[in-house]
């Protein structure tokens, strides 16, 4: 018995304290600065859905990524600069996350003009990387996407 109880002292006085988890690191703080582009895949979705095997493409080399960027600034603002084909009908504006503790849209808009990028893989304080997916619609049908793998610059 008296075994027993020290092992009981010696089990609970060992036990580690740990610090509370706190709030989510911002992701809508993650997001600002310079992005550009290393790989570009393209998803074709209707093949997908069709159960097609192939479905999606490493289209990278046909775009030109040398001078492409997305600058998202603390102010509520972006900038994409340079070319890359199909990234989105919108140059700048305004940007927000739909939901900023779990974002899966990044909305963007130039006032008379809205869209939305998809958030596969959201940014994270600390990392350099975050995968977002600009998609095309037909009726109201996602048909086609690109999914754009950026990483950032001068994290």
């Amino acid at each position: 018995m008296l075994v027993s109880l020290v092992g009981l002292f010696l089990i609970s006085g060992c036990k580690k304290d740990f610090p509370a988890i706190g709030d989510y690191p911002s992701k809508t703080e993650a997001l600002q600065g310079t992005w550009k582009a290393e790989k570009v895949m393209q998803l074709d979705y209707v093949a997908q859905e069709k159960g097609e095997n192939l479905f999606q493409w490493n289209v990278t080399a046909a775009y030109n990524l040398t001078d492409f960027t997305v600058q998202f600034n603390a102010d509520g603002t972006f900038v994409i600069s340079g070319t890359a084909h199909n990234f989105a009908k919108i140059a700048s504006g305004t940007w927000s996350f739909d939901d900023p503790a779990f974002p899966s849209k990044i909305n963007i808009t130039d006032g008379a003009t809205s869209d939305a990028f998809a958030v596969i893989a959201p940014p994270k304080k600390g990392f350099d990387m975050c995968t977002i997916s600009y998609d095309r619609y037909s009726n109201g049908k996602k048909i086609i996407g690109y999914q754009y793998y950026l990483k950032k610059q001068n994290p």
